[in-house]
């Protein structure tokens, strides 16, 4: 294949420096900003609002010039009005008219830019307008005192004291006496909580807003978190279902800021987010941004606007964003990157992680393999205990009956009317664990799964972080730390097992191994102890004295439910979304996370990341039907509750239960029928025959913030090392009336007892079968990653820790014990403990401390960066050890360490181990980071390189992620011979030994060993799963390979029988691997490959062909690349690296297919070349009198897409002095696999004899290891991105090409000259075969095309342009076109004020007499200065004055002398100190009159007047002369370049026209056939309208 057909990839996203562009006052920003250079590409509109807060916030710099452009802007948006409907109902037989709704302003500044600062500048700005009302609206009520901050920071010190209110605090009620104007300050939380009395904080706020009048600001801080939102046409939100089954599509947050905005429609809504636009579905409650509703684009509302952003692909939400600036609707600015440096530190390994790692996969596909039988005894107790209710309401109890509540008592030691609360919580909880139902049970399984492997993942990197810290010390430079979870509730839990008091603390041998308690725990909560026997000492798993819920980076609370609370803590639901990648709704899984006391609200996580506060009935419309009835007693119910539930407790009934058989004698056959049959699994822990689960509800953690997925409340706080013996020294009472019995411990029990004897003997027998709990114990699994940190790098005085915890350990010498121990103890401060994380802050800001580790309860509002304020400035060094689950709480840990006012930037360091599932987490985070462009730096756009992460090669979760996993397992469950990826002999052989053994077990019984595969019905559910799955494997999809390896069985020669001999000695290693190896071999050639390997390895993790289809899963949905992923970490390393590296060839094949099929987005791509010359533009009004100022612009661009020798020769070497990385052998792209790592940056020449008048020559420069692309330029063609496989692939060893690296860079470069002469022609014409000119043409749409952008597509596509065309869509790119060495700031806009105006008017002269229309000023609200004008002369010595806060005073004459003092004064302050010009020093009015001048250019129509009614050309009856300049950078949209036929009267014939023209001409027919005016009717118009005000 000729190169560059339908594979390049895109440009990366760059960012250029920003300054504001019209407003020209104010200081400036105290760090580099930067833009991204698309919106940089966009004028914003002319400044025409004035300015009205105290001269001191302007002349001290207490806010900058950016921070006062975005003021600026959105109070000027808030002038305008968005379309309205003019009719909408009847009210008392009248007409009524529905309210004007303002439009509203989006500040997307990134983190660290001072948002918060801005907000209290806007509230400023609105209170010198004289409106005193305002509400602030944030995520935490800890932000509140941050608000307060950023008032006094504006000289609002004691307003901030007296009129700032957090909501959440006060009463419910009228407000309106107590708090009759101020700042509202409440949490998104708020909005939607409610008394007992149903009166909600909603309503409330309203009602002190005083309804549809209030012309207050409404600041929606950080406005993202309002999450999810549909709405129909009108502007409700949406709902799905009917009935009983009618659900709310949207989150409750996100429909009460809907309804906040409908209820003041005449409120000033300012949107302040910096990841606002990272999802387009978190748009949805912007409604005041004008993008949707009447008189737009999208009149039916906001989903037919997403369903336009994604038939235009990732570039329509940057042409939005333009269009948004164009309006002066958004600012987005963010800190610049160019002081930052990025290194993704990956490939890390330890070998002794790595043999515990697979060693603890083992045990966990063990343990999956037993899920299936411990679900499928619970199922079989509860049908037992249903069966025993129904039967006692009639009749006496059968035999099996009465055995099955005789082995399942409570002894009589454990009375429910005990006294001892220690004894009488501990049988709470256990029998809390022994009543779980299975789907809880399978969904707990599969959290703490993925839980535990990300602590290993987290383990491994440990030494590699201490390693880095300790250099960056060494180099005089500061470190700080990041993760998300502390550890802490693992830790609580084995102090409480020592039986240690957490105020008194007590010592360890070691530190606490959070892995290893997280394996306890599930094996614990899958085999809980079965009901104590009488005089058994159970194992201590509850530390009663303190009885706790522990929550990782939160703190303590209570275990018992707060009053109100009626769902537990980790409690599972389920709540139906829209997928933003694929636009279908779809059930999302979330838990209970925390329970918001003050506002009765539920805070649920979502398995995609994200969070939502619900109330109690929100929260049972998303349970299951079980779940809700499980509701009303879920927490510490009273004991008589608990009774009630088996209504047996006379007798002591648990609900509890096995199989449900009756007698000892009866269960004790069928265990010795399983025992003695050869169907029996060979080693309950093989790595390959293990069950399927059958994934019910597979609860995945995805995006979850600590290491508390999924927990329940009754799952805290046990003992998980189920030993017993160090806190089980607590009394047991007797039972009244009872004798003495003997204590014995637990693990004291005689195995051996007679089971069939007594019912007694058996339940003490199954009470010491806890073996798994040594199993884990002998993995010696790793510490605590935060404490091993914290005592290697120097102990708490040298660390600071910024974390949520309240409990450390810490490694001292005992001298009592004479050695190092492990201190368990509280976290200490000078201070209270709720402030200790401001104290470590500030003693590491002090530089008293040079180590701080930051967790997730501590990356919001903390500011660690190198202040030039503070005494620690020295660089910091940012580590990253764990990603965070989601981009936003990336981005607020990055914006830690990265803020305004520092003396230099930060160093980041992101940590990924080589555990090749753990790209996974790595995932999620750059898919959000890449939309937000949060860690792209510079503007390397010559190379397409940039210090960047290359964190974009691990985005696996897209729709071509989804389509690859999909056909990766169409072929795995058909185990198709032809597979992407070779199998390794190794793990063939492995595999065989199971096909082996499971054939010969079947051929060594009588009959059909086909039959023989089948399972038997007494076998267990996971000796079932596996018989099944073998049977599927061998008779149904691999036929071939089963007739095979019967044959070789046969004669001698199963892999099975060599090892039985190797293992007996009677035959040696050297004679038995040519044997084994010729197996291996002939497998391989009868279909052992890889694909049947994967059949094998996703069963040991749960995935099956039916579960993968969703046929049998809880949510009825298929599974998905992160639960994929997810599942795939429970492998060893060796299986996970090679499936995932399998996965990652199907996603690259997908989207090769997709782009030679024209379908792969490519986002904005960059037109750039030797010369781009932008012509003057043509220039139509298409939307008549509905927008008379708005222009579509067609441009024509002359590219000159060659690159010279020089610039060649230039870019070559930078390549080489990049690092070093591109041009060194061996490094590579990460989704590059084999031989594409090694590719060279070089010149290379094609030397092939088609090429008569030069050889091709090529410079290929490789992006380096953290990127998987590769740049290819050519003489002729220019620059050009591929993937490293396709460079690999069609130049280096392919067919098309066979390039040889030229060495010799003067010969290249001589050769490259030529070339580049020779295709000094037309793109159309070739210079040699394959060889075509450097010169072409494009046309591009740019100016208003966001208005009538749906018309334009339409136009394009003639059949329709819905989603679910099956026409394929003709869709632009769209395209940034930069001449070469141009940027965005060679095009920005001169001044605000015309040459000389600001000499038009002076300042008031002050020494002479009052006089109306002087201008006047005075203090208000403290030490705020507010300007005036006397407008009234009452007499000689009286004046009124009106003030722009609507204030009026009536002054004698020597205090409006002062006042015009003062105002002299703050005038001199304006225009000395912030550069603002004259005139709009000395005004006070709200519109800027300068910047209005000169507006309403005259119109000229191109046609002669006539000539529309005869032109062919319909798009000239809209078009007129264009007399603007023609911009330097554009960005736009490009039609392909192709031609379409289309009928003409004057030929009489179809004629073929340019793609372009024939978008224009379709759009000027539909615009005429609507009625749009033309140019030449609205010359008239205007024309007439001046002739009538010049007669007036």
């Amino acid at each position: 294949m000729e190169e560059g057909e339908d594979v390049e990839e895109a440009d990366e996203i760059t960012y250029t420096s920003y300054q504001p562009q019209k407003l020209k006052f104010g200081m400036d920003h105290p760090d580099p900003v930067v833009e991204n250079s698309t919106l940089s590409a966009v004028e914003p509109p002319e400044v025409e609002y004035n300015l009205a807060m105290p001269a001191d916030i302007l002349a001290r710099g207490m806010l900058s010039n950016l921070q006062l452009e975005a003021i600026v802007y959105g109070c000027q948006r808030h002038l305008i009005d968005l379309p309205l409907k003019e009719e909408t109902g009847f009210f008392e037989g009248k007409v009524v008219l529905e309210k004007p709704v303002r439009a509203g302003f989006l500040l997307g500044d990134g983190a660290g830019m001072g948002k918060g600062r801005t907000l209290a500048g806007f509230v400023i700005e609105n209170l010198a307008r004289g409106r005193n009302k305002h509400v602030w609206i944030s995520v935490s009520s800890d932000l509140y005192e941050d608000a307060k901050r950023d008032l006094r920071d504006l000289g609002l010190g004691s307003y901030a004291d007296t009129r700032c209110y957090n909501l959440g605090k006060l009463p419910y009620g009228d407000l309106d006496e107590s708090h009759p104007e101020g700042v509202m300050f409440a949490t998104y939380s708020a909005l939607i909580s409610k008394n007992r009395q149903r009166q909600t904080r909603l309503d409330q706020l309203i009602e002190w807003c005083g309804g549809d009048d209030f012309e207050g600001l409404i600041m929606l801080d950080e406005c993202h978190k309002a999450k999810t939102i549909e709405l129909d046409a009108d502007g409700n939100p949406k709902t799905v279902g009917k009935g009983s089954k009618k659900r709310e599509k949207s989150s409750q947050t996100a429909k009460n800021v809907v309804y906040l905005q409908k209820a003041l429609p005449r409120a000033r809504v300012v949107y302040c987010s910096a990841t606002s636009v990272s999802h387009p579905k978190n748009l949805g409650f912007c409604s005041r941004l004008g993008l949707w509703g009447y008189g737009t684009e999208h009149p039916s509302g906001f989903n037919q606007f997403l369903q336009g952003l994604k038939r235009l692909g990732t570039g329509a939400m940057e042409l939005h964003a333009m269009h948004l600036k164009s309006i002066g609707a958004l600012c987005a600015r963010t800190l610049s990157y160019e002081s930052c440096e990025f290194e993704l530190v990956d490939g890390i390994s330890d070998e002794k992680v790595s043999a515990m790692y697979n060693k603890a996969s083992d045990i966990w596909i063990s343990l999956h393999s037993q899920l299936r039988d411990r679900c499928t005894k619970l199922k079989a107790r509860d049908k037992m205990l249903e069966k025993i209710q129904k039967w006692s309401a009639e009749m006496e109890l059968t035999q099996e009956m009465r055995y099955h509540l005789d082995l399942h008592r409570d002894s009589d030691s454990e009375s429910d009317d005990d006294d001892d609360d220690k004894l009488v919580e501990e049988r709470r909880l256990r029998r809390t664990y022994r009543e779980r139902e299975a789907k809880n049970l399978l969904g707990l399984f599969w959290s703490a799964h993925q839980r535990f492997f990300r602590s290993l993942c987290i383990a491994s990197k440990v030494d590699t972080a201490i390693t880095l810290a300790k250099k960056a010390l060494d180099d005089g430079n500061c470190c700080v730390i990041g993760l998300q979870s502390t550890g802490e509730a693992r830790s609580k839990g084995a102090a409480a097992a020592a039986g240690f008091d957490e105020d008194i603390g007590g010592t360890f041998e070691d530190f606490v191994s959070a892995p290893n308690e997280d394996l306890k725990r599930i094996i614990m909560m899958m085999f809980p102890l079965p009901p104590k026997p009488r005089g058994v000492i159970a194992p201590v798993f509850l530390n009663v004295n303190k009885n706790t819920v522990d929550v990782d980076d939160v703190g303590m609370a209570d275990s018992t439910p707060p009053s109100g609370q009626r769902y537990e803590l980790g409690t599972v639901l389920f709540k139906e979304f829209e997928d933003p990648s694929t636009g279908k709704m779809r059930m999302y899984e979330g838990s209970i996370k925390k329970y918001l006391v003050d506002e009765q609200l539920y805070s649920i996580e979502f398995e995609d990341g994200d969070s939502e506060d619900m109330t109690e009935e929100e929260v049972a419309k998303c349970l299951d039907d079980e779940e809700l009835e499980r509701g009303t007693s879920s927490g510490r119910a009273s004991r008589s509750a608990r009774r009630k539930t088996v209504d047996y407790s006379e007798i002591h009934i648990d609900k509890d239960g096995n199989e449900g058989s009756s007698k000892g004698k009866k269960r004790k056959a069928i265990k010795n029928r399983s025992k003695s049959t050869k169907k029996k699994r060979r080693g309950t822990r093989s790595s390959i025959s293990m069950s399927n689960s059958d994934d019910e509800s597979d609860f995945e953690a995805e995006q979850d913030d600590d290491d508390n997925d999924a927990m329940e409340a009754d799952e805290i706080d046990f003992d998980t090392t189920g030993s017993g013996k160090h806190g089980s020294k607590g009394k047991s009472k007797k039972g009244k009336g009872m004798s003495p019995i003997k204590r014995i411990q637990w693990d004291e029990i005689d195995l051996n007892l007679d089971t069939s004897a007594s019912v007694e003997n058996e339940r003490m027998v199954e009470y010491q079968r806890l073996g798994w709990l040594d199993d884990v114990d002998d993995l010696d699994l790793p510490a605590n990653p935060l404490d091993r940190l914290l005592n290697e790098l120097g102990g708490p005085d040298k660390v600071a820790e910024l974390i949520g915890r309240k409990i450390r350990q810490i490694r001292r010498f005992d001298e009592s014990k004479g050695k190092m121990v492990v201190f368990y103890e509280k976290r200490k401060g000078v201070g209270p403990l709720d402030q200790i994380n401001v104290e470590e802050r500030n003693n590491f800001q002090s530089g008293k401390k040079l180590v701080a580790i930051l967790s997730e309860a501590a990356s919001t509002g903390i500011s660690l960066q190198a202040d030039k304020r503070v005494g620690n400035q020295k660089r910091r060094v940012h580590i990253t050890l764990e990603l965070p689950w989601s981009a936003d709480k990336a981005i607020q840990q990055l914006g830690r360490t990265h803020r305004a006012n520092q003396s230099s930037g930060p160093s980041y360091k992101f940590l990924i181990s080589d555990v090749g599932g753990e790209k996974r987490f790595a995932a999620a985070v750059a898919k959000r980071l890449a939309l937000m462009g949060a860690l792209t730096q510079g503007d390397r756009r010559a190379t397409g390189q940039s210090n960047a992460l290359g964190l974009g090669g691990f985005d696996f979760d897209n729709k071509f992620g989804r389509l690859a996993l999909n056909k990766m397992l169409e072929q795995v469950w058909k185990c198709e011979k032809n597979c992407l990826t070779d199998a390794p002999e190794k793990l063939v052989f492995d595999a065989l030994k199971t096909i082996d053994s499971r054939l010969s077990e079947a051929l060594d019984q009588p009959g059909d060993w086909k039959a023989n595969l089948a399972p038997y019905s007494h076998d267990s559910k996971s000796e079932q799963d596996h018989y099944e799955m073998m049977e599927e494997l061998l008779v149904r999809k691999c036929p071939q390979l089963a007739e095979q390896r019967v044959k070789a069985i046969g004669e001698g020669k199963s892999v099975a029988k060599y090892l039985e001999k190797l293992l007996d000695g009677t035959e040696t290693k050297e004679a038995v691997k040519p044997k084994i190896d010729e197996e291996v071999k002939a497998a391989m050639e009868a279909g052992l490959n890889f694909n049947v390997l994967c059949f094998l390895w996703l069963f040991d993790v749960g995935i099956t062909e039916l579960s993968a289809s969703g046929s049998n899963n809880y949510f009825k949905k298929p599974i998905g690349v992160p639960k994929f992923l997810n599942r795939t970490l429970g492998m060893n390393l060796l299986r996970q690296k090679l499936i995932v590296e399998h996965f990652i060839k199907h996603l690259g094949k997908q989207v090769s297919l997709a782009k030679r099929a024209g379908s792969y987005d490519l986002g904005i791509k960059t037109i750039s070349g030797h010369s781009v010359v932008i012509e003057k533009p043509r220039s139509f009004c298409f939307r008549g009198l509905e927008a008379k100022d708005e222009r579509v612009l067609l441009y024509k661009v002359n590219l000159d897409r060659g690159m010279d020798a020089e610039t060649a020769l230039q870019l070559y070497e930078e390549a080489k002095a990049l690092d070093g990385e591109a041009g060194t052998p061996g490094v590579g792209g990460r989704l590059g696999g084999g031989q594409a790592q090694l590719i060279r940056s070089g010149f290379y020449i094609d030397l092939r004899r088609d090429f008569k008048k030069v050889p091709r020559m090529f410079l290929i420069i490789n992006q380096g290891r953290t990127s998987n692309k590769c740049v290819v330029i050519r003489p002729n063609e220019g620059k050009k991105t591929y993937a490293k496989e396709y460079v690999w692939d069609n130049y280096l060893r392919g067919n098309a090409c066979q390039l040889t690296l030229c060495t010799d860079v003067d010969k290249a470069m001589e050769t490259w000259k030529k070339e580049f002469d020779l295709a000094n022609l037309p793109d159309n014409e070739t210079y040699q075969r394959y060889c075509y000119g450097r010169h072409t043409e494009s046309y591009i749409f740019g100016g208003d095309i966001i208005p009538i952008l749906n018309k334009i597509l339409v136009s394009a596509n003639q059949n329709g342009i819905g989603l679910t065309s099956e026409d394929p869509l003709v869709m632009p790119d769209v395209v940034r076109v930069e001449p070469p060495g141009k940027t965005p700031e060679d095009d920005s806009a001169t001044g605000t004020v015309a040459d000389g105006a600001e000499e038009s008017e002076d300042e008031d002269d002050s020494s002479g007499p009052p006089a109306v229309g002087q201008k006047v000023a005075l203090k208000m609200l403290g030490s705020s200065v507010f300007r005036g004008t006397i407008t009234e002369c009452k007499e000689p010595e009286s004046f009124i004055t009106t003030f722009t806060d609507g204030s009026i005073i009536e002054m004698r004459t020597d205090e409006v002398n002062k006042a015009r003092q003062l105002f002299d004064t703050e005038w001199t302050k304006l225009v000395v100190d912030a550069d603002v010009p004259k005139a709009l020093a000395s005004s006070i009015e709200v519109h800027n009159s300068v910047n209005s001048e000169g507006r309403g250019a005259t119109r000229r129509p191109l046609l002669p007047a006539g000539e529309e009614k005869t032109t062919e050309e319909y798009e000239k009856i809209f078009e007129e002369e264009y007399d603007g300049d023609v911009p330097n950078v554009l960005v736009g949209l490009e039609f392909p370049k192709r031609t379409r036929p289309i009928f003409s009267q004057s030929a009489g014939k179809p004629i073929e026209i340019p793609f372009w023209q024939f978008v224009l001409r379709k759009l000027a027919e539909r615009l005429l056939e609507e009625g749009a005016q033309s140019s030449r009717d609205l010359f008239n118009l205007e024309n007439a309208e001046k002739t009538k005000l010049q007669q007036g």
